[in-house]
């Protein structure tokens, strides 16, 4: 008995997991089995067995798109499909749809016969519908800090390797951009203060500023909602290089300080301001963590079609927000290194499907929530940031 229960449970692991497939007839001409769903960016097989050829053609397939309102979007991604015929015959592709649509419901595999390849000139016409995969709630507004910690070494601060000096490294003596954020804030221009909304949290100048001290402060009010906190981005992108800030957390349970990048804005273009690649490199500092001598970071790398695609959480020997220290990461062109006060944090290697490009935008925000952050703060909490630079890689 035990034997049979063996068999049943893998044979039903076996069915939840197998790809759901659809067998569609065009006309009399050919035959399709397909995936009823995709996943953006990961490659899935079609087989068309053509089943009729009355004179010599070329078999074609292209990408098409409908809106969620059910109507014709148009042309989608060219799929590079275009094979000669002379008889009824069998084939397998291996399909990757790349690109998508804001309002974009399903995908249209169009199929045709064609003797010169020109859709003009079909004499067959077919198409498959594919459903796009929903994605697994794995954004911000969904994650529990506890569930997300991938394996991670805890930090030691006496102990962890130092990362390669700027001279090692590769890096200019000198950086290309820095701000001392100093009392009435020369260099203001150099950054977009957010007065717009962002991960829930309304941001506002209000809540972004630099004091007369010289440090900039970035305030998430207590309460909510509504949630109310601080943001700036750079106002010119950057390249390859070293990020270094000499930040203070706040050490009030319930907010996020964060420092990170993200190409969120091609800037070579007029618009859309969101036409970036959405590669983002994160330092994510959360108060709730921190206690007597103890802490942790949450390191991530988010890359479109794959939210979280790195996330760790090494927990720290110190408290963050006992004192400044300076935190950054290294962005190059073949991996990211994380680290603080010279100390290796961590370091990724890049894939052939993530990551980073040059052109990018450097970020500060403070903000809060109730899932992952434990927020809202019961009181004000002020994120300081006593200066930030970039030392661009020469080598």
């Amino acid at each position: 008995m035990k034997r049979y229960l063996v068999l049943f449970t893998l044979l039903c692991l076996l069915v939840s997991g197998a790809q759901a497939e659809q067998n569609v007839a065009l006309g009399d001409w050919a035959k399709v089995t397909a995936p009823t769903e995709y996943q953006q960016g990961v490659p899935f097989t079609i087989k068309v067995d053509v089943l009729k050829v009355d004179a010599p053609t070329k078999l074609v397939i292209n990408a098409n798109w409908l809106k969620k309102s059910g109507g014709f979007g148009g042309f989608l991604q060219l799929l590079n499909i275009n094979e000669d015929i002379s008889e009824p015959k069998s084939f397998e592709f291996q399909v990757t749809i790349k690109k998508s649509k804001p309002d974009l419901k399903s995908v249209s595999l169009a199929l045709y016969l064609s003797p010169d390849g020109n859709w003009k000139n079909k004499t067959e016409s077919g198409v498959v519908g594919l459903t796009p995969k929903a994605k697994p709630a794995t954004g911000h507004e969904t994650m529990e800090y506890e569930k997300i910690t991938a394996e991670a070494k805890p930090f030691y601060m006496n102990s962890a390797p130092p990362v390669a000096t700027l001279a090692e490294g590769g890096f200019a003596a000198e950086p290309s951009f820095e701000d001392n954020f100093d009392p009435g804030w020369p260099n203001k221009k150099a950054w977009r203060v957010a007065s717009w909304k962002q991960n829930g949290t309304m941001m506002s100048p209000e809540r972004c500023y630099v004091d007369d001290s010289g440090m900039l402060v970035q305030t998430v009010l207590k309460g909510g909602p509504p949630y109310k906190g601080g943001s700036l981005q750079s106002a010119s992108e950057f390249g390859w290089g070293r990020w270094v800030a000499r930040i203070k957390p706040t050490d009030v349970p319930g907010a996020l300080n964060s420092m990170f990048t993200k190409d969120w804005d091609d800037l070579t273009t007029a618009k859309p301001d969101n036409d970036g690649t959405g590669f983002e490199i994160d330092i994510e500092l959360l108060s709730y963590t921190f206690g007597k001598d103890k802490g942790a970071v949450h390191l991530a790398i988010h890359a479109k079609g794959y939210t979280n695609y790195i996330s760790i959480n090494p927990t720290l020997d110190f408290n963050p927000s006992d004192d400044y220290h300076e935190w950054g990461f290294d962005v190059l062109p073949d991996r990211i290194i994380w680290h603080i006060d010279g100390k290796l944090l961590h370091e990724w290697k890049y894939t052939e499907e993530v990551y980073a490009n040059e052109g990018y935008e450097m970020f500060f925000n403070s903000w809060t929530m109730p899932k992952w952050i434990h927020g809202p703060t019961t009181e004000d909490a002020d994120y300081f940031i006593d200066w930030v630079k970039f030392y661009p890689l020469e080598k």
